[in-house]
């Protein structure tokens, strides 16, 4: 974190604990600070999460700064949940997370896939209920609030609080990519290898980023090899030395040893004379 903290450190705003720019930890919740021309800007309320807290940042930004605005989405710094190569793991994530199986599994998964592809948008089950064919329709209503209450116990699901006085259906509603998901997503890609797909997915300031840091590992990379040839030309005539010093050594042990063996072998004759 903290070599990408120095990376991405422009206009002076760091890349905290968080995983997010302008987005910090008090008292459990998350909250946005914003600084520009020396007035500080920020929201009335927390957040519930780091990525929610983390695009209102973004529209903030934006709003304060305009267009050039460095946000966290130009940063690449969000996981892509809806994007199609991420969508398989965050059903499964869904599925683990609500614990739901039987009749509610296989429903549970259309449902949330169908929210995945409206990228966010809040929509109705009545949505959905018309986007399935004609044998899966007429969902009992119990059967949603079950849905729903799974996804909601886990802040899995945002409900528009306009639409909750009409019938469940006809709530207004958008998936909710918890945190404990988006490190699943991210603990994923580090697992990943770097291919050109990965790369097409990035945005062109995240790829100015990344080219940034390679050059910076590059560098790193070079002046280590660097190090450790002078290192090299240094111990090497040191460790010549030392073994030449070592083979004559032995020379002068192997001539001790010998001159030792004679003076005992003359010992004994002088003993066997004088008997």
């Amino acid at each position: 974190m903290d070599g990408r903290k120095k990376v991405l450190n422009r206009e002076n705003v760091p890349i905290g604990k968080s995983g997010f720019r302008g987005v910090y930890m008090m008292g459990g919740n998350w909250y946005v600070n914003l600084r520009f021309k020396g007035k500080r800007y920020s929201y009335g309320h927390s957040f519930s999460s780091t990525i929610e807290a983390a695009q209102a940042y973004d529209e903030l930004a934006l709003k304060i700064k305009g267009e050039k605005a460095m946000t966290n989405k130009k940063l690449g710094l969000f996981p892509n949940a809806f994007h199609k190569s991420n969508r398989k793991l965050v059903l499964s994530e869904i599925r683990r997370i609500t614990g739901l199986t039987g009749k509610y599994e296989h429903l549970l998964q259309l449902f949330c896939e169908f929210l995945l592809e409206r990228k966010g948008q809040k929509c109705t089950f009545l949505n959905f209920e018309n986007y399935l064919t004609r044998n899966t329709r007429n969902i009992s209503p119990e059967d949603v609030t079950a849905i729903f209450n799974a996804l909601i116990k886990h802040d899995l699901l945002d409900v528009e609080p306009a639409s909750k006085h009409l019938a469940v259906k006809l709530w207004r509603v958008r998936l909710n990519i918890s945190d404990e998901i988006i490190q699943v997503i991210n603990k994923d890609k580090q697992e990943q290898p770097m291919t050109k797909q990965n790369l097409t997915e990035l945005t062109p300031e995240a790829l100015e980023e990344l080219a940034k840091q390679a050059a910076e590992l590059a560098k790193s990379k070079k002046q280590e090899a660097e190090e450790k040839h002078n290192l090299r030309t240094v111990i090497h005539p040191l460790l010549l030395n030392i073994l030449q010093a070592k083979g004559r050594f032995e020379i002068k042990l192997n001539e001790l040893l010998d001159l030792s063996t004679e003076l005992d072998n003359a010992i004994k004759a002088i003993e066997d004379a004088m008997k």
